[in-house]
């Protein structure tokens, strides 16, 4: 009984971080009592690589209530670890979008890597994995570590897909020169990769101890979904729901509106803070999309016209955008189209829209090809779930 109270008090010092544990209370602290973890934060941060991933607390646990549920955040020097307290372990933990913010506020700070750069980094053309959902590779040493680390769900040592993606998120862009540092990154949705040419290093970044030295906190969206002009017959998804679209908009499945004249579907929304080599402005990144169109009228009927200057994306809270000059850099742009009954056609857009927010609606601006060439619009609610989706 005595030996199970000494090791239930024992202290652990860890002098070169100044570091307290305490077992009893499954506490750690770094240097003061604002600077603690505790509970599942930091049975998360023991069980899924402490300093290495993580590294040290920079502040205490603070409430945030994204779409209204309550949720438990705490900064760290290279993640944010956000706790939802009605959720089921091993998924009530997980961590914020520290790479998005970090790319957002300071991507000006990227260059692209020069031929002899990238050919010293990825010396062979097979040493890179894309993973599902995405279109940025992951190469060379970025991949090695992409591999080798992801968050521990079953605690079984090999990491799957999944618990890899969770750690990391989505690649948001390439390898890139960090100009300041000299070090090349790779930023994804909630972390940076750190690979040093010098010492041959990779490390995850503190690109969240950055974000807070900048005065950056951690972001909160404020939404407002029915902020509309334009009424729909469809039912809108909750706030809690159309939150998800903010973080990630679902890869799999399509959009559909099916109308008389016109069959509107969109498919492959992709959030990216760089297209090619421009760097979305401070606060905003990009959106890029694919919409396929089809004249449903009869075979008498009027053929129909339209191009990407007469569509327009209205977000969350209301806001519309223009589409990007970007656009003609797409593979497959929306050009000015005539389509005639029975004929249908598929095009790419880009806008580039606040972080904060979501696409909610596509305002399509038609042209009759009669003799009156006359005008019509037509709304394409988004704010829906899509069909044949996971999430």
């Amino acid at each position: 009984m005595r030996t199970r109270l000494l090791i239930a008090l024992l202290t652990v010092i860890l002098i070169g971080n100044h570091t307290v544990q305490t077992a009893e209370a499954s506490t750690v602290c770094f240097g003061s009592n604002d600077r603690c973890i505790n509970g599942r934060i930091q049975e998360f941060w023991a069980l899924n690589g402490s300093w290495g991933i993580f590294g040290i607390a920079l502040g205490p646990v603070s409430e945030v209530f994204p779409a209204g549920n309550k949720r438990n955040v705490q900064p760290f020097e290279k993640v944010r670890i956000e706790y939802q307290i009605n959720s089921f372990v091993p998924y009530d933990v997980s961590l914020g979008n520290v790479g998005i913010e970090w790319v957002t506020f300071f991507g000006s700070t990227l260059a692209q890597l020069d031929d002899t750069q990238r050919a010293t980094l990825i010396p062979r053309s097979d040493a890179c994995v894309t993973p599902k959902g995405s279109d940025v590779g992951i190469c060379g040493p970025f991949a090695d570590f992409y591999s080798t680390y992801g968050l521990n769900f079953d605690k079984n040592p090999f990491f799957t897909r999944v618990e890899r993606e969770a750690l990391y998120g989505k690649p948001l862009t390439p390898a890139m020169l960090h100009t300041p540092t000299g070090m090349i990154v790779q930023v994804f949705e909630h972390l940076r990769l750190d690979y040093n040419p010098n010492t041959q290093q990779t490390t995850i970044g503190n690109a969240n101890a950055e974000l807070l030295a900048a005065g950056i906190s951690n972001l909160s969206f404020d939404m407002a979904p029915d902020n509309f002009m334009d009424a729909t017959d469809v039912t809108i998804l909750s706030a809690e729901d159309l939150q998800k679209f903010v973080y990630r908009m679902p890869h799999h499945g399509y959009w559909e509106s099916s109308q008389p004249d016109v069959y509107m579907a969109m498919v492959a929304p992709l959030y990216s803070p760089v297209f090619y080599d421009k760097v979305a402005k401070p606060g905003f990144r990009f959106i890029t999309m694919s919409v396929l169109v089809r004249n449903q009228r009869p075979e008498d009927g009027a053929p129909i016209y339209y191009d990407f200057s007469y569509i327009f994306l209205k977000d969350l809270q209301g806001r519309r955008y223009a589409t990007s000059i970007l656009a003609h850099k797409l593979d497959m742009p929306i050009h000015s189209t005539t389509l005639k009954p029975g004929e249908s056609a598929v095009g790419q857009l880009i806008y580039e829209i606040p972080i904060d927010t979501a696409p909610a609606q596509l305002e399509m601006n038609f042209a009759n090809m009669d003799e009156w060439v006359s005008r019509w619009e037509t709304t394409f609610e988004l704010r829906t779930w899509p069909l044949g989706v996971y999430y």
